[in-house]
């Protein structure tokens, strides 16, 4: 089931109703007027079925071109609202075959298609909407994965939280945020095709700071309002024992290889301070329940024997390994195999390290954790279980699909990976951040737990991704793009529809032409239709200029503005200066070096033909053959 094509009628963008195809089996002309709508479908005779991928996962990919201001997301934005929300007028096509289905129409008026069938149903499918643009728009429905809505997530909550011990600096929460994704995509199994085809460098030691969840407490004890009853007073003397461990450990620190032993002590200290206002957090969260939080086995002499001879750890983990809570009958735990897992590995991580100020484990100046590349994947891996496995302590049962999780939005992180010897390129992170915040998104919320509904099937629509690509990057960019959904949707065991727009014309060259919508750059944002004699005829595999002079409207001159002005300059000069035997010497050495850096060779030779007609100089004339033949030979060069 792909996406055929769209109407938008009575929209203020629009001077009239516009019909958008998107490269199927058939073109389609949606004509409203009156009480009717008809339908008028045309074969596509370009369609190859399976062009991008035979396997049928990836259906389609099409473009959307035009100027700066032309509407390119706003039309974007508009398919979005139009397949999300039943208020939008419109008709919305999709394609299973030759069979032609209309999925929601947005209209009271009357469907006539004109000599073939339309069935009516409904497409389970889900938009997915990427920009690297930071424009201050307003959330978009689907799942938006905009710069603007990143931000705002990344940034939610700040006041609940700290990292490495510290309040909450914006700049670093989302540098972290950011290197936490792209990192976590670079190690997963669907990078590979992107790190072959882009030949990404890679680190081998990165920082780990980690997420404190702020809970209400003091140096008295914690102020718990919604942890189950049962668990408070114990969990209290934990937190009041954990503190007390730290202060006699930092009362330690001497010389300064027996501080780095001491820094282990306290680091360690640090990591189950996070554990536990992690799960004191969660609990905190409207709950319900309070009467329903159980140890298993704990009975008070036990209590007492504990608290006087247990360390802070073994306080922690004998809570964890012994509570329950009951709800609706059935027993359930607080996410203690993932707690102890992470803890664990965590703490076998800092006891490795070694006195070496050169390369340790631990870095107490920034109370954060190196880790070597070995070692990052089990890390991000059991960072992940963790994270899907706290949703499950507010599970809801009795749902007609079984089992629904309510999302925790304050609660999206906990170990923060960033790079720790190299810096990514701009190129090397715009590239990066639309392959990772889609693994990203379905990561968190379908692969690692079930926590949204998964459709059938996700449109989606990419707003200029490849901006700030190297040019050989775009000409990678579609390949890439294709390569990467196939592996990931089809892990996901749903189909994927790709829309996306570029002022690129290396990227445009991979689109058949009827997958492509032009704009027209004018006030009314108006579509270039498959009929109209002025739509653009060069695409998939075109020559670049020409797709630049065609497609991107540049058909007037193909150089910046700023070297014409000067070429026209040039030419003016030496035609006002023909026939003037007494013309300036000056301005005239100034124009042969002018035209000797000119480097279009065609334009260059024209330019030294005209100066001859002022003054005749072999020399000048030699040293420009000289100058194309030097390239001619650099070019056969690199082509050998």
């Amino acid at each position: 089931m792909q996406l055929a094509a769209i109407h938008i009628d009575d929209h203020f963008l629009f001077g009239q109703s516009q019909t958008i195809n998107f490269g199927a089996n058939y073109i389609y002309q949606v004509l409203t007027g009156g009480d009717i709508v008809d339908i008028i479908r045309f074969e596509n005779k370009e369609y190859i079925k399976g062009f991008f991928d035979s396997t049928g996962i990836l259906q389609n990919i099409s473009a959307i071109v035009g100027a700066n201001g032309s509407g390119k997301t706003s039309l974007l934005i508009e398919i979005v609202e139009l397949l999300n929300s039943r208020y939008r007028s419109g008709v919305i096509i999709f394609e299973k075959g030759h069979k032609t289905i209309l999925h929601r129409i947005g209209t009271d008026l009357e469907i006539n298609p004109i000599d073939f069938h339309i069935d009516l149903e409904q497409v389970d499918i889900n938009t997915i909407y990427y920009s690297p643009f930071l424009d201050f728009k307003n959330q978009i429905d689907g799942i938006d994965l905009s710069y603007d809505s990143t931000i705002k997530r990344d940034l939610s909550y700040i006041d609940r939280k700290y990292e490495a011990n510290e309040a909450i600096v914006p700049y670093y929460r989302l540098k972290r945020a950011n290197d936490s994704r792209l990192l976590s995509f670079i190690r997963s199994e669907f990078s590979n095709g992107v790190q072959k085809l882009f030949d990404l460098p890679q680190d081998n030691r990165y920082r780990i700071a980690i997420t404190r969840y702020r809970i209400n407490a003091d140096e008295e004890g914690v102020n718990f309002h919604n942890t189950p009853r049962d668990f408070q007073h114990y969990l209290n003397l934990l937190y009041l024992k954990i503190r007390k461990e730290y202060d006699k450990t930092e009362r330690n620190l001497s010389s300064e290889k027996s501080s780095h032993e001491t820094h282990k002590a306290l680091m360690k200290n640090h990591v189950l301070m996070d554990f536990f206002c992690l799960l004191v957090r969660l609990m905190e969260q409207s709950n319900t329940f309070l009467g329903e939080g159980h140890f298993e086995g704990l009975k008070s002499e036990l209590e007492e024997e504990i608290i006087k001879d247990y360390s802070a750890l073994k306080m922690f983990k004998y809570w964890l390994n012994n509570n329950y809570y009951s709800r609706y009958g059935p027993k359930y735990k607080l996410p203690s195999k993932e707690v102890n897992e992470l803890l664990d590995f965590l703490y076998e991580h800092i006891d490795s390290s070694k006195y070496n100020p050169e390369k340790t484990n631990l870095d107490w100046s920034q109370k954060s954790l190196i880790f070597p590349s070995k070692k990052l994947d089990q890390l991000i891996i059991l960072n992940e279980k963790l994270l899907g496995a706290l949703p499950r302590y507010y599970l809801k049962v009795g749902e007609d699909e079984g089992y629904e999780y309510r999302p925790l939005d304050d609660m999206r992180e906990f170990i923060n990976v960033e790079y720790s010897n190299r810096k990514l390129s701009s190129g090397e992170t715009a590239m990066l951040n639309v392959f990772s915040r889609i693994f990203d998104y379905f990561n968190r919320n379908l692969i690692a737990a079930s926590l949204e509904k998964k459709y059938e099937s996700y449109l989606l629509l990419l707003d200029e991704a490849d901006m700030g690509f190297h040019p050989r990057w775009k000409r990678l960019f579609v390949k890439a793009l294709s390569s990467f959904s196939i592996d990931f949707f089809k892990k996901l065991a749903v189909k994927v529809q790709i829309v996306f727009t570029s002022h690129d014309a290396l990227s445009l060259s991979d689109i058949p032409n009827n997958n492509i919508t032009y704009l027209k750059p004018k006030d009314k944002l108006e579509i270039i239709n498959s009929f109209d004699l002025d739509r653009p005829t060069t695409s998939f595999a075109g020559n670049i200029i020409e797709l630049l002079s065609d497609s991107f409207y540049l058909d007037d001159y193909l150089i910046g503005d700023f070297a014409k002005q000067k070429i026209d300059g040039i030419i003016e000069w030496i035609n006002n200066n023909k026939e003037n035997k007494e013309y300036n010497r000056e301005r005239f050495m100034e124009v042969k070096k002018m035209i000797s850096i000119i480097e279009e060779p065609v334009l260059r030779n024209k330019l030294v033909e005209m100066l001859s007609d002022i003054k005749s100089e072999p020399d000048f004339i030699q040293e420009m053959i000289d100058k194309e033949t030097k390239n001619l030979r650099r070019i056969l060069r690199r082509n050998q």
